[in-house]
């Protein structure tokens, strides 16, 4: 799996930059594939707190979020916390992020964003 393609097919309609452009403005991220039992289902993509996934597969949700968590997980305890975004008009993204126990924290034109707080933050606040 080439994870910019997979990045990138999700965003392009979205976006008015080249594949090409859009990997150059990828440079200081960390890029993975979610791989679950030999199989490649996603990206994840961070970059401090800031995290990303997407899922290629269409049965990829039925690896459970547990295989998700893990992903959250390991960012949360080295940020206390993560924020993402997601697209107003993909209510299917907006609900996977809920159900991950991501919370609204506000919205522009295009986009809602999201955070989770790491639960031994204790209302300590993380480096935004």
């Amino acid at each position: 799996m080439n994870c910019i393609d997979v990045l990138y097919a999700k965003v392009s309609a979205e976006l008015t930059i080249s594949r090409e452009q859009y990997e150059e403005s990828l440079i200081g991220w960390d890029i993975e594939p979610i791989n679950v039992r030999g199989k490649d289902i996603g990206v994840v993509m961070s970059k401090e707190h800031e995290i990303h996934v997407c899922l290629e597969r269409k049965d990829a949700i039925a690896y459970g979020r547990s295989i998700i968590r893990k992903y959250l997980d390991e960012r949360l305890k080295k940020h206390g916390c993560l924020t993402t975004i997601a697209l107003k008009k993909n209510t299917a993204d907006a609900r996977f992020l809920e159900r991950l126990g991501f919370k609204k924290t506000g919205e522009d034109e295009t986009f809602f964003s999201y955070r989770i707080d790491s639960p031994k933050l204790k209302g300590k606040s993380c480096h935004q």
